[in-house]
Formats: C-alpha cells, structure tokens, sequence
C-alpha cells in the first residue's frame, strides 16, 4: 500500500514500487479531495497494467469520470466484497460484468451494475491491515502519546442536505467488544 498523502513519491518511484509487486490490478482510493490526482494517476498506470481500480466516495459519486480506459473499473459504495469477488473471477479467469456494484466500459459506453448490497454485519470486516502502511510516517498524536483512526460505524442515520451519504441511511455499528477487540489490538501491536 502507498499513502501518497505522507509518501512523497515521484511518478517513477511509484511505479518502481508497483513493479516489484507485478501486478495484474492497481488500485486508487479517491476523495474529493484527491479526485484529480487519482485521475492523472490513473492515466499514467493504465497502460502499464491489466487493469486499474477505483473506489472511495468520489469515484461512487462520478464513477464516469474516472473510466477513461476499457481496463479501468469503479467499485461503488462499499468494496471489501465486490473487490474480492472481482480478484477471484481474474485468478479464475471468469467473468466479472455480472458482478454488482461495479461501473465499467463496455464497447466504449458506460457500464453500471446494480448496487451490491451493503456488509450488514460490519464486525465481519476485518481490521485495517495496518502492518501494510508506512506507518513511520504518520504523525498522529493525542496528548504526547501515538494514535489513530478507527471506524466505529458505517452509514449516517440523519439525511444533511450537504453531504453525500454513500451508503444511504443505513447506519451500521460494531459491536462494543468488537471495537474493544481492535483498541487492546492497537495497544499491543503499535504502541
């Protein structure tokens, strides 16, 4: 995983650093704020590779804007099984145009599947693979002591007219000892 918001790559040392993993699929997590350089990162690393991913709230708002390529696909609203639904049907070698959730070209047209249904049970989802991040770099603090993020719940149970809520109103929390289970996790393992 490369945080391009605290690893200041180049373009060249990104790539370098896909390379030696010889990807078959990249994937771009993109915000509102990152949008554009998500884009022009996709531009440079669809042709280098089979395919390239997009997911985050920016590319579920606008998934046409992000398919600029045939071998760029948009993971809408929440990924973590529509992803690997896609992964199993490429080391499969099936066919994932089925597959809901996801936006794609298709002879050149926009494509977008139906929604996949969102994780109702999100103690299901596994804690974020931290040991993957340059977590060296980041510089989070409460109080003199380390921290981090965690996510309690998925969803927003009220209905702003200035946000774009993803997942709708369905709000979704963690059990209690789930959240407990990751907060002695952090302790141990991070300090």
């Amino acid at each position: 995983i490369f945080d391009l918001e605290v690893q200041k790559l180049s373009d060249e040392e990104l790539l370098r650093g896909i390379n030696e993993f010889s990807p078959d699929a990249v994937g771009i997590t993109a915000t509102i704020a990152s949008a554009d350089e998500a884009k022009r990162l996709g531009k440079i690393l669809s042709p280098r590779y089979k395919w390239v991913l997009y997911g985050g709230p920016q590319p579920t708002m606008a998934p046409e804007s992000f398919l600029l390529f045939e071998n760029n696909i948009v993971f809408r609203k929440e990924a973590e099984l529509s992803l690997l639904e896609f992964l199993n049907c490429l080391s499969e070698k099936k066919d994932f145009k089925a597959m809901r959730g996801i936006s794609f070209l298709k002879n050149g047209e926009v494509a977008h599947n139906p929604d996949a249904e969102l994780i109702k049970n999100i103690d299901s989802i596994p804690y974020p693979a931290r040991n993957l991040y340059p977590l060296n770099l980041y510089e989070m603090y409460l109080h003199d002591k380390k921290a981090t993020n965690i996510l309690t719940s998925r969803g927003c149970p009220f209905d702003c007219i200035f946000c774009y809520n993803m997942a709708g109103r369905a709000y979704r929390t963690r059990s209690a000892e789930n959240v407990l289970e990751e907060l002695r996790m952090l302790k141990k393992e991070y300090g």
